[in-house]
């Protein structure tokens, strides 16, 4: 018969199958282990002291009369065994007890409750017996998201397939690089619903809960984060892209990065030192993540072969039937039905892009959703190890990591301002040129004298690059002098952090501080080749060498002023 159970950790009272006796068991709600009683062995039966006849009490002790206070055994009841820490009834088997988990002998904690008192969080270990049947589970509970997902990527892989076949159709470079956009884009939205759901997610799984609410996404959001998924690889191996042994590492440490992209601060995931550290402190959670997500890929893809190769005869025979309408449409000759006999070429290249897309989504789909719960179990479990960062306090300095992906920011912003401006002079100076080509033959000489100026003006004096230039340095003030001097008292890339720049003292810097900053920062970065950024992983001060000459700093303006 059933055994009722109570769980020590949320109180509340389970019933236990008969055949559990003697195991241990999960509470389904908190998580906290339940030691079910055997119930095999019994204690033994107290043998029945004889009655004896009550004599006269003579010293007026009563009961106590005949006992002797003097020896503890007379005393002590032995039959019944506690713990010496907590003084809760154990069972006769129990070597540990269940309430303060030390060992009942020694009455010393034992390692198992020292480690899981010293952890903050929980046990690693437990990762490996859910990692295969939670997702399973959780992928079967959420069925619709599945079919919201086939949906999503049908579409925009679909709409990326048909534009690069545009792309690759056009012949003229501005149509050509218009297509190329949309595809782009579109290929976006597929990765930014996968990154999306990823994070949700991940934030589900940390909140302990196993329903995902809601799911509301704009298309212009999904290809926003699925521009951060896509650069996020680039990133994570730029210092060390020449190397391709490192071109491995966004691979091994996705499930980490991933984790850390569902926290309020993101930068580490962008670090490769600090994603190769993480990925050999939690090796084998990471090693047995890729197993998995390996295993149910090449399932996957076998499963796509299968269904793509018995569906040929189909697409072929609708394809074919397409055709031949527009085929017929076309011998017609009316102009109407020409334009027609198009749509249908056009449809029906629609019709096949699509149909392969379905295909893909249709089995790619549930395996997405299964290693997204994958990945939020790796990082619930091993949270402890990969020093997630929640919350920051106000005043501290920020260290090397969060200042070199700042220094990525701005120096991104900065090349962007260049390359857009010199492409608009450029452009400009190319539209010149061909007004030029374009003028009357009536007058040859004024038609030379054109060619002869704009040569000398555009050519000679490379006037987009000095306009680029000059503009440049407009941009210079206006982003490095004047954030560090506004009120956020950072660029765009520190401001996205959280950082601020201040003097030794942590007041805003001041025009000519921050002008003094920016050139000792431009010329022994160029003179170090880069060195003296990299003084600030070495010290303890988080100081660079302009920081040390100018007396500055740059600090976490903290969660409190951040929000």
């Amino acid at each position: 018969m059933p055994v009722k159970v109570r769980c020590k950790g949320c109180q509340k009272v389970l019933k236990a199958p008969d055949k559990a006796r003697g195991k241990v068991l999960k509470c389904p709600d908190c998580g906290e282990r339940i030691r079910v009683p055997s119930g095999e062995k019994k204690r033994p039966k107290r043998k029945k002291r004889p009655v004896k006849v009550e004599e006269e009490d003579t010293d007026g002790l009563g009961f106590l009369a005949g006992i002797d206070l003097s020896d503890s055994r007379h005393i002590e009841d032995r039959h019944v065994r506690i713990c010496p820490k907590c003084a809760v009834e154990v069972d006769e088997e129990d070597e540990i007890c269940e309430n303060c988990g030390v060992i009942i002998e020694t009455g010393q904690l034992s390692d198992k409750e020292r480690r899981k008192r010293e952890r903050r969080g929980p046990d690693p270990a437990e990762f490996f017996p859910v990692a295969w049947s939670d997702p399973w589970q959780f992928t079967l509970n959420h069925i619709p998201l599945v079919f919201r997902t086939i949906l999503f990527w049908t579409i925009f892989g679909t709409l990326s397939i048909c534009c690069s076949y545009m792309s690759n159709w056009c012949s003229n470079i501005p149509p050509k690089l218009f297509w190329a956009g949309l595809a782009f884009a579109s290929l976006l939205g597929v990765y930014g619903w996968f990154f999306f759901l990823q994070l949700e997610v991940m934030k589900l799984t940390f909140a302990k809960k196993k329903v995902l609410k809601k799911i509301k996404l704009d298309p212009f959001t999904a290809m926003s984060l699925g521009l951060k998924l896509a650069v996020w690889p680039l990133v994570l191996i730029l210092p060390f892209f020449w190397f391709p042994v490192f071109w491995v590492l966004p691979i091994l440490a996705f499930p980490i990065a991933m984790t850390h992209f569902a926290m309020p601060y993101t930068y580490k995931a962008f670090l490769p030192i600090t994603m190769g550290k993480q990925f050999f402190k939690t090796i084998g959670a990471s090693l047995y993540w890729l197993l998995i997500v390996m295993t149910i890929g090449v399932f996957n893809f076998i499963l796509i072969g299968l269904a793509s190769y018995y569906s040929k005869a189909v697409i072929v025979w609708v394809l074919a039937l397409i055709l031949k309408i527009a085929a017929l449409m076309t011998i017609i000759g009316t102009e109407s039905l020409t334009v027609t006999a198009y749509v249908c070429i056009g449809v029906a290249g629609v019709f096949v892009f699509g149909t392969i897309t379905f295909i893909i989504a249709l089995f790619s789909s549930p395996v997405a959703i299964y290693v997204m719960r994958l990945t939020g179990l790796f990082g619930y479990y091993n949270q402890e190890k990969l020093e997630l960062k929640r919350y920051q306090p106000e005043g501290v300095k920020a260290p090397f990591g969060a200042r070199y992906m700042a220094f990525l920011v701005d120096r991104l912003m900065a090349g962007i301002f260049f390359v857009v401006v010199f492409s608009l002079f450029a452009a400009a100076a190319w539209l010149i040129m061909y007004m030029g080509e374009n003028l009357p033959d009536t007058n040859p000489e004024e038609k030379l004298e054109f060619f002869e100026w704009v040569n000398e003006f555009l050519i000679l004096f490379k006037t987009p690059l000095i306009l680029t230039t000059l503009l440049f340095g407009g941009f210079i003030y206006k982003y490095f002098i004047g954030g560090v001097t506004g009120p956020s008292q950072a660029t765009l890339g520190k401001h996205a952090l959280g950082l601020i720049v201040t003097d030794h003292k942590g007041r805003r810097l001041k025009k000519p501080l921050a002008w003094k900053r920016l050139f000792y920062r431009e010329l022994l970065g160029t003179f170090t080749l880069g060195i003296s950024y990299l003084l600030a992983a070495f010290k303890q001060s988080q100081q660079t060498m302009y920081d040390k000459i100018t007396q500055t700093q740059v600090m976490w303006k903290g969660d409190d002023e951040r929000s």
